[in-house]
């Protein structure tokens, strides 16, 4: 059995469009971009939730957000569900994390353990701050390191603005990551997550240096978009409180100003993804090594006035990047053909780590091992209410929305009591790739709504079955002996 050593590379809020071999001209990535080109970008990966806690606990269980019962940002991933890295461990491979798990609420995150992450090395760190809490791996490294800078940042907290490279979130992940992989280069196969928080908003606390890497007339090239359709309820309501405000409340130079801080904290992320790549190769391990690259969601950048992610799947916030290189993934000319969910993700490390087919369909049904079955042919993502409004506490009513992509269409349907039943948007990204004009009403299209409500219906139904079907309080199934004869009525 070939067991290949797994590095993870994952990512937080990254657009897939910030990234050079994704299109983006903003600032340079040549070591994401230098990944994909010697494997494989996959063009159509869509998040399971455009929501943090329910979009990582998909990546790390391979189940669907029915399959873990993760709905929203304060959610608990359940005891019994089980983190594929505990597989892994298992099978004898050393596991380590080292950043962001995020696969519950932050409470429950930084200050419990959950049974079944399945990690030998747990520095497990939410964020820069946040420092009132039992697993803070960053704040512990700080306190030996730059003692003065945690004390700062413990007392102003996002309020910090800019922390030097040396002491960098960013920084530390990749070092942990690096130091361990050179470790492990004699001592059999591993599996690493280097789980970096950029480029996560605050924006602004990257290295003030990495400004210098923004081509300006590129990030005013991102414009916004001209909206001539009504908007579903559900996301004029983000429009008036999402999580980070409104922004229409901030000036066109603080827009430009937060997407020039976005992009600089990606080059200083690109930075640290070449220093992995460079600890394999030093250790003569790329050879045998998958390295997945990826993130959880994406990011408006006050594009269609919106900031941050929520309840919508516009292409900048749903659509996210997925490159894979190594054994099983190599270089092709064109992208891969089909579709990619990130809970595809389990089920391809399981395959790396030399997993039977069969086994890997027991564990995880719902989970593609892609170099053994290809991409889909649809994608489905789900909010339930699944993050918060300004005010920080979740929408009420809550706001409830699907999404499904085939081929070049995409569909959100909103279930709205508010607005009086379900509204949504249709877009054919052939024709209108930034998503502008919605054909949800358009009577020539009714019969490919139609077709993608139908099976975005039929999906929910099975994959309800599949997760629930059993019942939540168990089943008891009569004896034969007290069977009740079929009697519909009493025949004399």
């Amino acid at each position: 059995m070939n067991r290949q050593n797994i590095l993870l590379i994952l990512t937080d809020q990254l657009r897939a469009d910030a990234l050079g071999c994704y299109g983006g001209m903003v600032v340079p990535t040549p070591h994401i971009d230098a990944l994909a080109g010697r494997g494989k970008r996959f063009s159509d990966c869509y998040t399971d939730c455009p929501v943090c806690t329910p979009a990582r606990a998909s990546l790390w269980t391979g189940k669907s957000v029915m399959g873990h019962g993760v709905y929203s940002l304060h959610d608990i991933l359940p005891e019994d569900e089980r983190l594929f890295p505990e597989l892994l461990r298992e099978a004898g491979y050393t596991t380590a994390l080292f950043g962001k798990l995020h696969v519950s609420g932050r409470l429950v995150d930084t200050n419990e353990l959950h049974p079944h992450t399945g990690f030998d090395i747990y520095e497990n760190a939410l964020s820069p701050y946040n420092y009132e809490c039992r697993y803070h791996a960053y704040r512990d490294w700080l306190s030996t390191r730059h003692p003065a800078l945690l004390d700062k940042l413990g007392h102003v907290g996002t309020s910090y603005g800019y922390i030097p490279e040396e002491a960098h979130f960013s920084k530390w992940v990749s070092e942990r990551s690096g130091e361990f992989i050179a470790r492990q280069a004699a001592d059999g196969p591993f599996f690493c997550c280097a789980s970096f928080v950029d480029p996560h908003d605050p924006f602004d606390d990257h290295p003030e240096s990495y400004l210098e890497t923004v081509d300006e007339a590129a990030l005013a090239a991102l414009g916004d978009l001209p909206i001539d359709y009504e908007l579903p309820e559900g996301v004029q309501r983000e429009l008036q409180g999402g999580v980070l405000g409104c922004a229409a409340d901030f000036t066109h130079e603080q827009i430009q100003r937060m997407r020039r801080s976005y992009f600089a904290s990606v080059a200083l992320l690109d930075k640290c993804v070449g220093n992995l790549v460079r600890s394999l190769e030093e250790n003569g391990l790329m050879e045998n090594t998958l390295v997945l690259f990826t993130t959880d969601h994406g990011e408006m950048l006050g594009q269609r006035g919106l900031l941050g992610k929520g309840a919508y799947f516009y292409e900048p916030c749903a659509r996210v990047p997925f490159i894979a290189c190594g054994p099983g993934f190599e270089r092709e000319a064109e992208p891969p053909c089909g579709f990619v969910q990130l809970r595809d993700i389990a089920a391809t490390v399981l395959a790396a780590a030399g997993f039977e087919a069969e086994s890997i369909t027991a564990l995880m049904p719902a989970s593609r091992p892609l170099q053994l079955a290809g991409t889909r042919d649809h994608a489905i993502s789900l909010y339930r209410n699944s993050c918060i409004s300004r005010q920080k506490i979740f929408w009420d009513p809550p706001i409830l929305c699907s999404m499904i992509r085939e081929g070049t269409l995409k569909l959100t349907l909103y279930n709205a009591a508010e607005a009086g039943g379900a509204q949504g948007e249709f877009f054919d990204l052939a024709t209108d790739p930034r998503e502008t004009l919605n054909l949800w009403a358009s009577p020539e299209h009714m019969g490919l709504k139609a077709g993608l409500l139908a099976r975005m219906a039929d999906w929910l139904v099975r994959e309800d079955y599949a997760c629930n079907g059993k019942g939540r309080g168990g089943q008891c199934f009569p004896p034969v002996r007290s069977w009740l004869k079929n009697n519909p009525i009493r025949m004399d």
